[in-house]
């Protein structure tokens, strides 16, 4: 029997990221992937139903209409609205009846009995006699993968239009010949084969854990009191911003990283803010010099600099300056490594909840990960944590520190922790140092679980269900319409 190593263009990204994330997965919570499968099914259904066009909506809208919450239908409602506008039935088209539509797929084989299949799939064939086109539905803003281009660039008949439609930014567009599609396919094909002869998958965690289906199991994140996690519990995943959000609103921290509600409004590219310049530069020089935190540092920090503008270089080397200014006390730190993931898993076990047509007992994976700036040891090897901020200092930043300590605690076995916070603000730059031993260390692990339990008991079906906070932070949400249209 032949074996067959499939991948579609993001599981072979997820598994170019970390070799861990492909493996057993838990049963992570996505609602926004939800919706747009309710959503792709409603458009099906309108794109092959013959009846009057107001009776065709209406059977299609009854596809996620019954089993969505009013927020998440109004969202539905405004992408199928936007698909019929830029994609409308016209004389002579016809739906193909093989659906879903077959993968695009192209084949390596290992030996004999052994081959990889890189598959990008479509949603949708229209026939217009002498012509079909296959559809691409999306729905996010990134651009569309080099891998998915390549594979259906190659899997093109003469006959045949390959088209994105792109919902959330209302465009119908063809699909480019991209250049080198060929190479790309082989260049895919031998990082799978070097993937499968290796002989350990080694965990590489980073931002991109928030993309994975198993960050309580793989091992990285390890639960707080050394629960076995099975890939039956439901799973949740925040970041450091996501808990810091929720400090101030649980609506708004919910929507973002667990429903995936749009944003009130279409956002331009972020651009990158001084903070972020500031610790881009200062990641560099503490990687690639011996003694970033010496005079020695400040000249290097200079010459890594020089292409800024004049102005910017001016106020970035006074915020370095202040930085090895405020260290200074500190030269028994060790700085071993920047931008590194910290965090830990706590296990739940949530009163039944019951709805309409369930009954939910389940236990609930609830994963905290931060990534801290600098991580290294201090004194007598103990871990230490330094984060730095271009900004005032916030009470906020307390759990920020306790976040990283459970997890640096979790990552060494260590049963003391040092976090620094490092304030660089001109005229007023200072240090705050948070000591963390077991009496510490117990009370950042009570808040968290009390965190964890809030989040647990939020239906992952109802974006209702998180509480909302109105405050002066409402002015700067991105949710902030939505959130008052639902509140009537």
């Amino acid at each position: 029997m032949t074996r067959d190593y499939s991948y579609t263009s993001n599981s072979y990204n997820a598994l170019m990221r970390c070799p861990a994330s492909l493996g057993s997965k838990t049963n992570i919570a996505k609602p926004h992937l939800d919706r747009w499968i309710y959503l792709k099914d409603a458009i099906e259904e309108w794109l092959y139903n013959d009846a009057l066009d107001d009776t065709s909506i209406n059977q299609a809208r009854s596809k996620y209409a019954n089993d969505l919450d009013p927020v998440q239908t109004k969202i539905c409602d405004d992408l199928f609205e936007t698909f019929r506008a830029i994609y409308p039935k016209t004389v002579g088209m016809s739906m193909s009846r093989e659906y879903p539509p077959l993968p695009r797929s192209e084949a390596r084989d290992l030996s004999e009995d052994e081959k990889i299949i890189l598959s990008s799939w479509v949603q949708f064939e229209v026939d217009y006699g002498d012509k079909r086109e296959t559809i691409k539905l999306r729905t996010g803003r990134e651009a569309m993968d080099n891998l998915d281009l390549a594979i259906l660039a190659l899997q093109k008949d003469t006959n045949e239009t390959n088209i994105e439609i792109n919902l959330t930014r209302g465009t119908v567009e063809e699909l480019p010949l991209i250049d080198g599609a060929s190479e790309i396919l082989n260049d895919s094909f031998e990082q799978v084969q070097k993937y499968l002869n290796l002989k350990k998958k080694e965990t590489i965690p980073g931002k991109h854990c928030n993309l994975c289906d198993r960050p309580s199991i793989c091992g990285q994140y390890r639960e707080i009191d050394g629960k076995k996690i099975s890939n039956k519990d439901r799973s949740l995943y925040l970041t450091k911003t996501d808990l810091m959000k929720l400090e101030t609103c649980s609506r708004q921290a919910a929507w973002k990283f667990l429903y995936g509600i749009p944003r009130d409004v279409n956002e331009e590219e972020v651009i990158p803010n001084y903070g972020d310049i500031f610790h881009a530069y200062t990641q560099k020089i503490i990687n690639e010099f011996d003694n970033p935190l010496s005079s020695m540092g400040v000249n290097k920090f200079s010459e890594i600099i020089s292409e800024e503008s004049e102005e910017i270089k001016v106020k970035l080397l006074e915020t370095y300056s202040s930085l090895v200014e405020q260290m200074s006390s500190y030269n028994n730190v060790q700085l071993k490594a920047t931008e590194f993931p910290l965090g830990f898993t706590i296990l739940s076990n949530p009163p039944q909840r019951k709805t309409e047509d369930e009954t939910f007992d389940e236990n609930i994976a609830v994963t905290f990960m931060g990534m801290a700036d600098i991580v290294g040891r201090i004194n007598n090897n103990t871990p230490v944590v330094v984060e730095l901020k271009t900004g005032k200092e916030r009470a906020i930043h307390q759990h920020e520190a306790s976040l990283y300590a459970l997890g640096a605690s979790q990552a060494t076995n260590e049963k003391e922790v040092v976090v620094l916070h490092v304030y660089m603000r001109p005229g007023s730059s200072k240090i705050t140092e948070r000591l963390y031993r077991e009496k510490e260390l117990n009370k950042a692990k009570e808040y968290f679980v009390t965190k964890s339990m809030e989040i647990s008991n939020w239906d992952q079906k109802d974006t209702l269900s998180p509480s909302y906070n109105p405050g002066s932070w409402c002015e700067y949400c991105s949710y902030e319409t939505r959130c008052l249209d639902s509140r009537k």
